[in-house]
């Protein structure tokens, strides 16, 4: 059962309402669970040209899939444009017995990706072949395989298309290069930009008007994320302690195809940092029937880095087929770029990992990421005040 609280309280107790055969959890039997009013999201796309403006009409489409599934009320704000680096939007989610306030920042990197992806062929063929061989002779290519076959195959699947093209156009396209005139950005112009974005991450979780901060990497967004709350902690080491929770949401993440190089060192190093950070609460989403991540992978050991006093992640395995209904399964089991993506879309279908209910939920992430089966989908749409509440373990202490 549920027990409510007075007002005054800055805890939702809870006793569970399932318990394992035997009798026995190992929680303690009445648990004090974190809940939130004002939540700050700041997300990091991955290797996505579209922008801003399409994530936002993403983001509408899951709102009204998310309507339907719960028994809630939504109001999203419009799309707004602050910069060359971010745009925003605002979301209101409520029930009859709480309201979540949702900030939701969008880190503009689609210009950088852009100039990235639409280069002359030229560079862009160099770079290809140089990735391909450096995998190959580092070694990196075998930790991979070993790490994960599927995204082994489908990053070996990418890189044999570009050998096949290069061998039945290759005059093709170097007259198309010698067109251009004018290279773009390189992409780690975009991972500066996005190391600059620590600073506004400080602020925002140094405000006294956000419960929790999540700082979400989608893909290859999460290498990009990762760097964002590391250098956060650098520039203020007490951020976690202060102000708002801290949660670094990463889903599919190609994190360890980087980590795995023997070059990587800063990569590992971040990695680090943040699993051996308690004020942070590090949530790691990986699904089986995504090709382009590294499911039952732990991103820590497996890529050869050993903490002494581990805190993260929180690796929770996320079923897509129990999120929308078998007619739609069946139209994205083959479609390996659309399940990629369901990470960030709503289901048709109450789950405990539904992108909107994550970001939008009144259950502290941390909190709802270890012990949602516990809780069950009752608990968000039951009786729980509306009181804003810390969590009772900051960091994920345990991976699973």
């Amino acid at each position: 059962m549920l027990k409510r609280e007075n007002a005054v309280g800055r805890m939702t107790s809870l006793r569970f309402m399932h318990t394992p055969a035997g009798g026995q959890t190992d929680l303690d039997p009445e648990r004090r669970v974190g809940t939130v009013r004002r939540r700050y999201v700041l997300y990091v796309e991955g290797y996505d040209p579209r922008g801003a403006e399409a994530y936002y009409q993403l983001f509408q489409r899951s709102c009204d899939r998310f309507r339907k599934a719960w028994s809630v009320e939504q109001a999203l704000d419009p799309f707004e444009i602050d910069s060359d680096d971010f745009a925003h939007w605002s979301l209101t989610t409520r029930s009859a017995s709480w309201q979540v306030a949702t900030r939701y920042d969008f880190l503009r990197l689609e210009r950088h990706i852009r100039a990235d992806m639409y280069g002359p062929t030229v560079p862009q063929i160099v770079r290809g072949l140089g990735w391909l061989i450096d995998d190959v002779v580092s070694g990196t290519m075998w930790r991979i395989f070993r790490a994960s076959w599927r995204f082994g195959v489908h990053l070996l699947s990418i890189q044999a298309l570009l050998v096949i093209w290069l061998a039945l156009a290759a005059v093709i396209g170097l007259a198309v290069a010698f067109v251009g005139s004018n290279f773009g950005e390189p992409l780690w112009l975009a991972i500066a930009a996005g190391l600059a974005v620590a600073m506004a991450t400080v602020a925002a979780a140094a405000a006294n008007d956000t419960d929790e901060l999540v700082l979400v990497g989608h893909s290859t967004g999460s290498v990009i994320a990762a760097a964002i709350m590391a250098r956060a902690l650098a520039l203020d080491p007490d951020l976690g302690r202060h102000g708002a929770r801290l949660v670094l949401l990463t889903l599919g993440a190609v994190m360890p195809a980087v980590a795995l190089h023997p070059a990587a060192n800063r990569m590992r190093d971040t990695i680090k940092r943040l699993a051996g950070e308690p004020t942070v609460a590090w949530i790691e989403c990986q699904s089986r029937k995504d090709v382009m991540n590294f499911e039952g992978f732990d991103p820590v050991d497996g890529v050869g880095v050993h903490v002494e006093k581990r805190h993260n992640p929180l690796l929770w395995s996320v079923r897509f087929k129990e999120m929308v209904s078998p007619a739609h399964y069946q139209r994205l089991r083959w479609n390996f770029f659309r399940m990629h993506f369901q990470y960030i879309n709503a289901g048709d279908r109450p789950t405990a990992h539904d992108y909107m209910l994550l970001i939008a939920g009144t259950v502290a992430l941390a909190d709802w990421a270890r012990h949602h089966e516990q809780l069950t989908l009752e608990f968000v749409s039951g009786d729980i005040t509306q009181s804003s509440c810390s969590s009772t373990d900051v960091g994920a202490s345990r991976h699973q």
